[in-house]
């Protein structure tokens, strides 16, 4: 991985080149240009190979911020890369358009069934309103707000979820 690390491509955030970001077994390569990407994933295919890793083609996805669409496909040994709109990576949607909204939709989804999933416990005589808060907090709203601190809240979102009154 340290050639992955090592090559030119990626982009530039604060004067500091990135081209990847990595967490357990998930790799993503970022790069502004097409011809980089597919020289950073032949690269990484390439190490991946020689530590004896497969690369798992059907896995792998590009996508472009702000456009729908790839100028052109990504190739990996002869198989093209599938370009989507949108993908889940570590819990979070993510989307071309980098909307919000689907997430935020979602993450209520979760916490809401959370809830419910808890009923036995909210309606127990035998818990004190103080531990059915910590419970409330940990297994609920830790749901609810896991990656809100990257989401764009709109105005239309905040009226559809938010009623402020």
């Amino acid at each position: 991985m340290d050639q992955v690390r090592q090559n030119t491509c990626g982009i530039n955030i604060s004067g500091i080149l990135i081209n990847n970001l990595r967490f357990a077994d998930d790799i993503d390569l970022i790069d502004e240009d097409v011809s980089s990407l597919q020289r950073q994933i032949e690269l990484t295919k390439t190490a991946a190979e020689q530590a004896g890793l497969i690369l798992n083609i059907n896995k792998t996805k590009t996508m472009v911020f702000g456009d729908r669409n790839i100028d052109n496909n990504i190739q990996i040994a002869g198989n093209t890369i599938e370009n989507v709109e949108k993908f889940e990576y570590l819990g979070s949607l993510l989307t071309w358009n980098n909307n919000c909204s689907e997430e935020i939709k979602r993450r209520l989804g979760k916490a809401t069934g959370a809830m419910a999933s808890l009923r036995h416990i909210w309606n127990s005589k035998k818990l004190k309103l103080e531990n059915k808060l910590r419970i409330l907090t940990t297994c609920v709203f830790s749901v609810l707000l896991y990656a809100s601190e990257t989401w764009t809240l709109k105005e239309a979102d905040r009226k559809n979820y938010w009623h402020s009154k």
